[in-house]
């Protein structure tokens, strides 16, 4: 299991790292982690390690996350960016934990 942050050296800036959870069939499955530029970090779940090896292979990561990841797999959002004393007072909180479906691809 590797769950170091890997930088994605993309035009949209992002970290991301893989942690598996379980093998079914012999192919890998877990959930890819996110971190955006905003601070926040958020998980896709159920990806297999084979879209996970072709993230990391991608010429651009960036459009492999828009074109493959988001639109084929649950996401949740797990932390909110961290904002300063100042932009935070007076604000009322956002639920740490925002989920949406992804829509499923038709066979």
């Amino acid at each position: 299991m590797n769950s170091e942050w890997h930088d994605a050296k993309s035009s949209m800036k992002f970290f991301y790292r893989f942690i598996e959870e379980k093998v079914v069939d012999g192919i890998s499955f877990g959930r890819l982690e996110v971190r955006w530029p905003n601070g926040s970090t958020g998980a896709y779940f159920d990806v297999n390690r084979r879209t996970y090896d072709d993230l990391v292979k991608a010429d651009s990561r960036g459009k492999f996350l828009n074109s493959q990841i988001k639109p084929n797999f649950k996401y949740e959002r797990i932390q909110e960016p961290e904002q300063d004393e100042e932009s935070n007072s007076g604000s009322s909180k956002v639920s740490a934990r925002q989920s949406q479906e992804a829509p499923r691809k038709k066979s």
